[in-house]
C-alpha cells in the first residue's frame, strides 16, 4: 500500500488486525456506551492515531451524529476527524482523528441496581446538600 496508513485507507476487513499490522495498538478502548471500539496506535513513523470503529447500527448512529457534529463545529479545542473508512463485512465504518493525550470523559458501566451502591449515591448526594449550606 502506498500513501498514508490510515488517512488513505478506503476500505479495511477487521480493524484491529489491520491496525497491528501497519503499527503498534497502544490502547484499545471496548466497552463504550456508543457500541464502538476505540484505539490509539503508532505508526512506524511516531505518529500517534485514535481509530473509532462501529460495527453495530447504534454505533454508527453515533459515528454519524459524531461526523455531522464535526462538519458543522470546527474549533482548535475540537479534535478533528480528518478521515473514514469503510469495514468490510457489516457494513461498518471507521473514523481517524489525531491522537491527544487525554483522559476517557466518561466512563459507562452497565447499571449496578445493588442496595450498597444505591445507599452509597444517597450517602454522597445527603454529604454534598448537608456540606453546601
Amino acid at each position: 500500500m502506498s500513501g498514508h496508513a490510515l488517512l488513505d485507507l478506503a476500505e479495511a476487513g477487521e480493524v484491529e488486525p489491520y491496525l497491528r499490522s501497519v503499527g503498534e495498538v497502544l490502547r484499545a478502548f471496548r466497552d463504550q456506551d456508543s457500541g464502538c471500539v476505540s484505539y490509539g496506535v503508532r505508526l512506524p513513523d511516531g505518529e500517534r492515531w485514535f481509530v473509532k470503529e462501529a460495527a453495530t447500527d447504534r454505533a454508527r448512529r453515533s459515528l454519524d451524529r459524531a461526523r455531522a457534529f464535526h462538519r458543522a463545529v470546527r474549533h482548535p479545542v475540537i479534535v478533528p476527524q480528518p478521515h473514514r473508512f469503510a469495514v468490510r463485512g457489516g457494513g461498518g465504518t471507521a473514523v481517524v482523528m489525531p491522537w491527544h493525550a487525554g483522559e476517557v470523559l466518561w466512563r459507562w458501566r452497565p447499571r449496578d441496581t445493588s442496595p450498597s451502591t444505591s445507599t452509597t449515591a444517597r450517602s454522597c448526594a445527603t454529604s454534598r446538600a448537608t456540606n453546601s449550606t
